[in-house]
């Protein structure tokens, strides 16, 4: 099924380091003119991957730039699940939660599974501001939209070694193809129409937060067809309002590229 025009559906995840320990303990550097480094979380402790395949925080670049200045250097040689990847823009999720019992299903597999053609998969991340700005808005922990995927598959397989070759060369990229996971299901974006921001794109800020939950600004929430739940979490979240997926798109990409 292909999803065009007013059809398209409208997606929302949050990746990327956060303020939690599973996340870092730290947040993505962001500047006064909405410009960014998006880093990506560290390898958990039970986490397999190959050695001489992984992307530590040492040699990780956003746009050419190093993070480390940004990062506790503690961290500075962990390894790093690149995921998303946004060079050929792919997204993957494990089938089963690692190491559950009774093979329990991740909480996004089968949302992930569904996405059709033409669908919109969004992606947010915590961001912080190292440098003291003149905005208030600009100072604290905050979320943004700095990407997003146009979806033009999803790629499922059990074992990597057995996928068709021409799905292997569109997943090839991810992490999760990279280091031999089993069970999984990727994302694969529009190399033509997906984009990853010049600038961030302000979704929920200090002033949006509810004890210790972040919600989207009122603005945001009416451009969401009204959408207004906690974003703290990193579950994948579809918008029911119709025809606002490629609205929502142009929105992002006139504040995205100003």
């Amino acid at each position: 099924m292909h999803s065009t025009g007013e059809h398209a559906r409208l997606y929302l995840l949050r990746v990327g380091a956060d303020s939690s320990k599973v996340g870092g303990c730290f947040c993505s550097p962001i500047f006064e003119d909405r410009t960014y480094l998006f880093v990506p979380i560290t390898i958990t402790e039970t986490e397999k991957v190959i050695p001489d395949k992984t992307v530590t925080y040492g040699n990780y670049k956003w746009n050419g730039m190093s993070v480390l200045e940004y990062i506790p250097p503690a961290i500075a040689m962990q390894p790093v699940h690149n995921d998303p990847e946004f060079s050929t823009f792919t997204y993957g999720s494990p089938r089963y939660v690692k190491y559950a019992r009774g093979n329990r299903e991740e909480k996004n597999y089968n949302k992930l599974k569904s996405m059709n053609p033409g669908d919109i998969l969004v992606f947010y991340a915590a961001f912080k501001n190292v440098l003291p700005s003149r905005n208030d808005s600009m100072n604290g922990l905050y979320y943004c939209f700095f990407s997003y995927f146009v979806v033009q598959k999803a790629v499922c397989y059990s074992d990597p070694s057995l996928i068709e070759e021409e799905y292997k060369q569109s997943v090839a990229g991810n992490h999760h193809f990279i280091h031999n996971y089993r069970d999984q299901v990727i994302i694969v974006g529009d190399r033509d129409k997906s984009r990853v921001l010049n600038k961030a794109v302000l979704l929920s800020s200090p002033q949006d937060r509810c004890e210790s939950n972040y919600y989207p600004s009122r603005s945001m929430s009416q451009k969401l067809g009204g959408y207004y739940k906690a974003l703290n979490r990193s579950s994948l979240r579809r918008m029911l309002s119709p025809n606002i997926a490629l609205p929502f798109k142009e929105y992002l990409d006139h504040l995205g590229f100003d």
